[in-house]
């Protein structure tokens, strides 16, 4: 087909922007180490760069955004007003439901980043309830990303198509900078895991929604928690080499050395995660 010929499309922005890319990083890499082209490799690079900026917008090691917007980019832009943070309405085209703070969390909200690297947030509590813009000093990122927004409350099916991605990257990829980034990624998230007991937690200390990474959580399936705890803490001390997160995979996920209660989480017992698989 004559390139005048296909059609134009446009890619929506999305919460589960992480997902989708990743899935189009880990095709990049099994190309790439299948056919060594040239052009696959660049591919490669320019969009499993674009998941590791999604982690490095955060401020918080191990946790990744949900999507994150440049406005100096074409079709990329972060609210202008007010009203979209105040609203119930979802939009995933523009905006983000605005939930007010909470201890647990229940939706997606935008975080800005002002021009120190501090984020904002909007409260619709604020000034008699025509709601007011809050800057958490307590909790920025690299001034790089000033002017930037992203949406918190990642969950984990966007970790599951990072850590396919970077997990296939670091595995099968020859290229030093793709697999410095790979390889960074699954030690950041394996580390993020097991400093807050299998559980996702956002840059300002919530538990995410759809974050548990542990068994009995039981917001799924034992054995599709088990299942990701055991590929992600596997993959990231493999990649890495970390002691302890080797020690995690043996001795916490599989009871190697005897009973260890290891996992703070309500209705968790020492028992090994192997054995969950068959609920699967």
């Amino acid at each position: 087909v004559d390139d005048s010929e296909l059609p134009t499309c446009t890619l929506p922005l999305s919460e589960n922007t992480g997902l989708w890319t990743s899935l189009y990083v880990a095709s990049q890499a099994f190309r790439y180490a299948e056919t060594g082209d040239a052009d696959a490799l660049n591919q490669l690079r320019r969009s499993l760069n674009g998941t590791y900026q999604m982690l490095q917008i955060t401020g918080k090691p191990g946790l990744y955004t949900r999507d994150y917007r440049d406005p100096s980019l074409p079709q990329q832009y972060c609210i202008e007003d007010e009203e979209p943070y105040a609203s119930a309405a979802t939009d995933n085209e523009r905006y983000a439901r605005y939930v007010p703070p909470d201890e647990n969390m229940v939706g997606n909200q935008f975080v800005r980043v002002d021009t120190d690297g501090c984020f904002l947030t909007w409260d619709v509590t604020l000034n008699d309830g025509d709601g007011g813009w809050v800057k958490d000093e307590d909790n920025c990122t690299d001034p790089r990303f000033a002017g930037y927004c992203w949406q918190n409350n990642v969950s984990k099916d966007e970790y599951a198509g990072h850590m396919f991605a970077a997990g296939i990257a670091a595995k099968l990829v020859d290229d030093s900078e793709v697999r410095a980034m790979a390889v960074d990624i699954l030690g950041a998230v394996g580390r993020h895991l097991v400093d807050n007991n299998f559980w996702i937690t956002d840059y300002d200390g919530r538990k995410t929604r759809y974050g548990s990474a542990h068994a009995m959580s039981l917001d799924e399936m034992p054995g599709s928690n088990a299942i990701m705890a055991l590929a992600w803490i596997k993959e990231a001390a493999v990649a890495t080499g970390d002691a302890d997160l080797e020690a995690t995979y043996n001795d916490c996920l599989l009871q190697l050395s005897g009973e260890l209660a290891c996992i703070d989480r309500p209705l968790e017992s020492p028992r090994d995660y192997r054995e969950y698989l068959d609920d699967m």
